[in-house]
């Protein structure tokens, strides 16, 4: 296998060496320009640090957190100090943001221009660029929480706590790539729940507020770590670490040695990954405890609806994925029929609730499992050296990020095959014929499907 390939085959987040090889079906006219361009491609894909706010960013996250809406009679005092925040907010991200940001992203692109991929070393950067990002964040928060009061908050107004850790986990999914392959089911941020908060009413919504943003509070840090050390394994240490890997096997079958290619495969994606496992593992053990809190303090509806929420917005998710017939626009359909008796929408109650239950269920287990996944894949990481063969040792072909996806693969074929199971269900309640009139379209093809869960 050369060099190039085998980076191509471990760097899947994302293939960087597609740079180095001149991969490209339109053939410009001239290698150059190609290069050039496909730099520039390259480092438009690379999140260094999460975009500004803006006006409505800052009062969408003071409603999130519990603020009321601006009355009509302060709405134009606010508007008029948030304008002033905004300008000096501006300010602060040209001074300590753009600038360096700009210098890394030149950096970078000198290195993809002349190696192919960026230093290792240029990551440290990224650091310090976020924190900047946050204090300017946190600036613009404070202040837009006073004009919304009319006066400071007081010490103990936990919204002001709660206003940053969901802007900081919000910052860090914003950061994330849109699929993240074998973490199908990890959500780092709970923004997408706290808009509508299941369509809960009176005092559900305010303890499904209080589950959410428990979870934001306790994985701030989490959140922040795990999205630096996903930009620093996929894109600085990915194409170093392949180079590193395949150089170290070839100068182990100069001796008689021999290294699988599978092998190499995993240990430098393994290496490359290493610093996810326990901040993955920490967000995953989160999320695991929110799925399940939420049936127990709110209607299973709501929970369900919260926690599907969720899943969809989480980067791994199955979004566009045949995970089989939408149960619940089945029921609704089925409900609405005029042919439906009383006794028929008591039984289709039933079975939603109970398949709204066992989808939590399934999602409740799956978070375990990729949180134990990813803690072995940490302790594994620990040892490995990309220049010592002597240290790969990986406790079976099936560890690692090829089991987190076989596991992934199988959850959802698990789901799909339920949620058929509950559409045959809900033929057997309502009719042949009633059936007719709401079932869904059949599956276009059994091995599209199976390729691609």
């Amino acid at each position: 296998m050369q060099i190039a390939t085998l980076a191509l085959a471990v760097t899947v987040w994302p293939a960087w060496f597609a740079v180095a090889q001149g991969v490209d079906a339109a053939k410009p006219p001239s290698m150059e320009e190609r290069r050039a361009r496909q730099v520039a491609d390259q480092l438009d894909r690379i999140k260094f640090v999460a975009p500004p706010m803006d006006q409505p960013c800052v009062e969408l996250l003071l409603t999130r957190v519990g603020f009321e809406s601006i009355p009509d009679p302060r709405r134009a005092a606010f508007n008029a100090s948030l304008a002033v925040a905004l300008e000096a907010y501006r300010a602060c991200r040209r001074d300590t943001v753009d600038a360096p940001l700009m210098s890394l992203r030149d950096a970078v692109k000198a290195s993809l221009g002349e190696r192919g991929m960026p230093e290792p070393t240029q990551a440290s950067r990224v650091l310090a660029l976020r924190a900047s990002a946050m204090e300017c964040d946190r600036r613009l928060i404070d202040t837009a929480i006073t004009a919304s009061l009319g006066h400071p908050p007081a010490t103990t107004d936990e919204r002001v706590d709660h206003a940053m850790a969901v802007r900081r986990t919000d910052a860090a999914a914003s950061t994330l790539s849109d699929a993240v392959p074998g973490m199908t089911s990890l959500f780092v941020s709970v923004s997408p729940a706290l808009d509508d908060l299941g369509g809960a009413t009176g005092l559900d919504r305010e303890v499904a507020r209080v589950l959410l943003l428990g979870t934001a509070m306790g994985t701030a840090d989490a959140a922040e770590r795990y999205s630096f050390e996903w930009l620093n394994g996929t894109v600085f240490l990915a194409g170093s670490t392949a180079l590193e890997v395949q150089r170290a096997a070839e100068a182990l079958e100069e001796t008689g040695g021999h290294i699988d290619t599978m092998q190499m495969m995993g240990v430098a994606l393994t290496i490359q990954m290493r610093g996810i496992g326990t901040q993955a593992a920490t967000l995953l053990t989160v999320d695991a405890a929110l799925v399940q809190a939420l049936p127990v303090g709110l209607p299973p509806r709501v929970a369900y609806a919260i926690v599907d929420r969720l899943a969809q917005a989480s980067p791994g998710s199955a979004r566009g994925r045949d995970i089989g017939p939408d149960i619940v626009k089945v029921v609704s359909d089925a409900t609405a029929l005029p042919s439906t008796t009383p006794e028929q929408r008591d039984a289709l109650d039933e079975l939603l609730t109970s398949w709204m239950q066992g989808e939590m269920g399934r999602l409740l287990t799956q978070l375990l499992d990729e949180a134990r996944l990813q803690r072995e894949l940490a302790q594994r990481s620990a040892s490995l050296s990309a220049k010592d063969p002597s240290t790969w040792k990986l406790d079976g072909p099936g560890d690692g990020a090829p089991q987190q996806m076989a596991g992934a693969y199988s959850n959802l074929a698990k789901r799909r095959s339920d949620a058929e199971a509950a559409a045959k269900r809900v033929e057997a309640i309502i009719g042949p014929e009633a059936w007719k009139a709401i079932a869904p379209a059949p599956r276009k093809s059994s091995r599209k499907a199976n390729a691609d869960p």
